[in-house]
């Protein structure tokens, strides 16, 4: 066979081989957890597809199909739990079993609060369980020029890049939510923290001797993002201080000494976590959640190098009313 032939053969193998590869992906892609456009259609009431019944606010979507409206898609679920029977979502057959189609949301990602207001009626500022006979609060967006503060807390994060880390007990965060699922004025506090065999401390510029690391001047915004599966998650992404170019930089030292192969590091770029809506103590908060491996186009670097961001902390309004991401 010549050398022709043969460089023939093997691109025709290797295109194949690709084409399959391709089909194999699209038809095993795992499925993504989206909002129903209309309310009570789904299987799931949180925004992670992981908890049935309730309000049944979101389901689980192999693809969207067609576009119905701005922010509205027709789109394909598993079977039985669709509402129609093609593709454009205006066929809604009593009784057929091929309802694999149904309509969901893909507007932009906001914060929800629960408010007085709305068509909900529910019975206080938690949103919690049905109507009520004289409820006044709803799950609304946040209106144009109004500001919720809120508060987290977490325990362990670590900061790793190079073989490299920063190892912290403990986080804190203060905040303000607005419209359009951003935030302003953030400020994160680490404490606790240490490199990683833990004997040299690490801190933020002018808190030696606290293994405090505090991050101020940033803001976030509520994203779409692909886990390392590529899984469409909701996302809270975390960009560097405009004013600094950076998150942070953090020393390390051992008493009074530099730390061995530990030098000053910035902390540049950006990350997000996985933004999940969570119930405690009857209150509606989310939970931020830096998963290892971390989410795609996370563009974090410290110690000069790409660096991962692991962690969970949950966020709450100051003034104890619901909040939740959708």
């Amino acid at each position: 066979m010549s050398s022709n032939r043969l460089r023939l053969l093997l691109l025709s193998v290797m295109a194949v081989v690709a084409i399959s590869a391709v089909a194999s992906a699209s038809a095993s892609a795992a499925p993504t957890c989206y909002k129903v456009a209309v309310a009570g259609t789904g299987t799931f009431e949180n925004n992670a597809c992981t908890v049935t019944g309730g309000t049944k606010e979101y389901i689980k979507i192999t693809k969207l199909a067609k576009e119905i409206k701005p922010g509205e898609w027709c789109a394909q679920v598993a079977k039985p739990t669709g509402k129609y029977s093609n593709e454009g979502c205006t066929e809604e057959k009593a009784g057929a079993t091929e309802k694999e189609y149904i309509k969901v949301m893909t507007f932009k990602r906001i914060f929800e609060v629960c408010q007085k207001g709305g068509t909900e009626k529910k019975k206080d500022h938690t949103c919690a369980g049905g109507e009520v006979a004289g409820g006044e609060w709803s799950w609304l967006p946040i209106p144009a020029g109004t500001k919720f503060a809120v508060e987290s807390a977490g325990n362990a994060f670590k900061l790793e890049g190079g073989g490299l880390s920063s190892d912290c007990t403990a986080v804190t965060n203060t905040g303000e939510i607005g419209p359009g699922g951003a935030s302003i004025n953030v400020t994160l506090k680490f404490t606790g923290c240490t490199h990683d065999p833990g004997t040299c401390e690490a801190f933020s510029v002018g808190k030696a001797g606290t293994k405090e690391i505090e991050v101020t001047g940033l803001t976030d915004q509520l994203v779409e993002r692909k886990t390392s599966a590529g899984v469409i998650v909701l996302a809270d992404e975390f960009k560097e201080n405009a004013a600094t170019h950076q998150f942070v930089t953090i020393e390390f030292k051992e008493g009074a000494n530099p730390c061995p192969n530990y030098p000053a590091t910035k902390v540049k770029g950006q990350v997000a976590g996985e933004c999940k809506n969570i119930t405690v103590a009857g209150q509606g908060e989310t939970e931020l959640f830096f998963p290892t491996p971390v989410l795609k186009e996370n563009s974090l670097e410290a110690f000069g190098v790409k660096a991962s961001l692991f962690g969970t902390a949950t966020v709450s309004l100051v003034n104890k009313w619901s909040l939740r991401c959708v």
